[in-house]
């Protein structure tokens, strides 16, 4: 999945997203919103593993670019 308008882009995570996607996950600061203060503690393999579990599946892990920034 692909949305584009103007300079904001939707798009469908791919596994070449996974490194930065662990990162946030990982993260206590970013993830805290969502009631996980110390980050999930997910390894970078089970995210990996995530993103290809919902390839061509109508409920997937997407991400927001703008200006080409994630």
């Amino acid at each position: 999945m692909r949305i584009q308008k103007d300079n904001i882009v939707i798009r469908s995570a791919t596994v070449d997203d996974a490194i930065q996607l662990n990162k946030w996950w990982n993260d206590g600061r970013i993830m805290e919103h969502a009631g996980f203060p110390n980050g999930l503690g997910e390894s970078l393999e089970y995210t990996i593993e995530n993103i290809k579990s919902r390839e061509g599946k109508l409920s997937q892990l997407c991400i927001i670019e703008i200006d080409g920034n994630l």
